[in-house]
């Protein structure tokens, strides 16, 4: 009995300050508007097929911007880019070569949730380009 009693008493004041985080007081804090996100990642990557016979890796950046289309950014105007170089030359008289490909695409974005981990989806529409430098 003397540990139920304790085991009560300890739930009662270690959870009793959680209910005073949620009162029905407001607390001055506003809603702070979300206005989208962008991320850059740089990329190493190995060629494979046709591109393999020019390099053996491939270095480069991919980018990324989500412009939030109402308050809270879970509808937003989504645009993606990306440029890898897989393919160096240099010759002796200062002339060099580079292969590349890059891309550029746009479209919508939906957002699921709230918080640091929120499900996305997409659909983008773009140009890709490849081709020496």
């Amino acid at each position: 009995m003397r540990r139920i009693i304790g085991l009560a008493l300890t739930l009662v004041t270690t959870t009793s300050p959680l209910f005073a985080q949620h009162s029905g007081r407001s607390s001055g804090l506003r809603e702070v508007r979300d206005g989208g996100s962008a991320g850059l990642t740089l990329v190493v990557a190995q060629p494979l097929g046709d591109f393999s016979r020019t390099g053996d890796v491939a270095a480069g950046l991919t980018g990324f911007v989500v412009v939030g289309l109402d308050r809270t950014a879970s509808v937003g105007l989504r645009i993606d880019g990306s440029y890898l170089v897989y393919d160096s030359y240099y010759r002796s008289n200062g002339i060099s070569t580079a292969s590349s490909i890059g891309s550029l695409a746009i479209g919508p974005q939906i957002t699921l949730g709230r918080g640091p981990i929120r499900p996305y989806g997409s659909r983008r529409w773009g140009a890709r380009s490849s081709g020496r430098l």
